[in-house]
């Protein structure tokens, strides 16, 4: 079919786009209700058919979110494809060692935390009586070299942390 001139003006019959989408004349009276279906009003029963349809199949692809918002769906499956992807890259950064659990750094992290914490609380007992009758300054030596072992001890214990777990990222579809 050839059609000379502005196609955004273009007109069919109320009928005639029922026809073309298979849909009731009741369906096409709810669509132009809804402003899906633009009538044309200097013609009785006809509608703008390029408008229309543009709009028809734009609604096709939308839906109300709970809160009543429209969505369209294509919107919605892009972020449904971006969030996959998130989640196939950090079970891939997970699988090379690069990422870890937050539970089990959290978990390490106390263990290590707490062995210093008591190591640094034993120090007044572990020390106090070879520091009976010693200069200021062989005093402040000894503690200082005890508490620079303790750092060596819990920096020797981050480097060699072993941040593995039972946990997995879940391969499920989102």
């Amino acid at each position: 079919m050839k059609y000379k001139g502005d196609y955004t003006t273009l007109t069919i019959t109320q009928t005639g786009l029922g026809q073309l989408l298979n849909l009731t004349p009741g369906r096409i009276n709810q669509l132009i209700t809804e402003k899906i279906v633009v009538r044309d009003e200097n013609k009785k029963g006809e509608v703008f058919l390029v408008e229309s349809l543009k709009n028809y199949y734009q609604s096709k692809h939308s839906y109300s979110d709970d809160k009543g918002k429209a969505v369209n769906y294509w919107t919605e499956k892009g972020l449904h494809e971006r969030a996959k992807r998130k989640m196939a890259e950090l079970k891939l950064r997970k699988a090379e060692g690069e990422l870890y659990e937050a539970a089990a750094v959290e978990s390490l992290m106390t263990e290590l935390l707490v062995n210093f914490r008591n190591k640094l609380l034993g120090v007044p007992s572990k020390l106090s009586p070879q520091l009976v009758g010693k200069t200021v300054e062989k005093i402040n030596q000894i503690l200082t070299e005890e508490i620079y072992d303790d750092l060596t001890e819990l920096a020797d214990g981050l480097e060699n942390a072993n941040f593995e777990d039972d946990a997995e990222i879940n391969d499920t579809e989102i």
